[in-house]
């Protein structure tokens, strides 16, 4: 996992040599990208291990590739809003301050009206859209 950066882990729990929820426990220490297990152990308790030990996702076999297909895009449109989000908080001209319903731009208060602090939060939470 060192050699490169990946959008999404698809991990089998059962692998040869090695156990699947070790390596996810090793993956949830060093980096944050989605991990979807995939494993033919699908009772319920197995499932719950999984997503306590840090799965984002819990696939079952056997699976059809339409539901690893929808799984994986639902997984990924997540990763990619919080990420959206996290960028547009990280403004380093532009800060917003919640407790004052204010924001700063580089360093200087705003002095907005409530109604505009909360109008200008919501645009941030959700660039580009109308």
């Amino acid at each position: 996992m060192r050699a490169g950066h990946f959008d999404l882990v698809l991990l089998d729990i059962m692998l040869p040599g090695m156990d699947g929820l070790a390596l996810l426990e090793t993956l949830r220490q060093e980096q944050g990208t989605p991990v979807m297990l995939m494993s033919a152990l699908g009772a319920e308790q197995d499932r719950i291990t999984g997503f306590t030990r840090g799965a984002d996702d819990y696939l079952p076999k056997p699976f059809s590739l339409a539901e690893l297909d929808a799984r994986a895009d639902a997984l990924l449109r997540r990763m990619a809003r919080v990420q959206q989000l996290q960028a547009t908080r990280q403004d380093p001209h532009l800060s917003f301050d919640d407790q004052a319903q204010d924001v700063l731009h580089q360093g200087r208060a705003a002095g907005l009206t409530g109604s505009e602090y909360r109008l200008l939060a919501t645009l941030r939470e959700h660039p580009g859209k109308p």
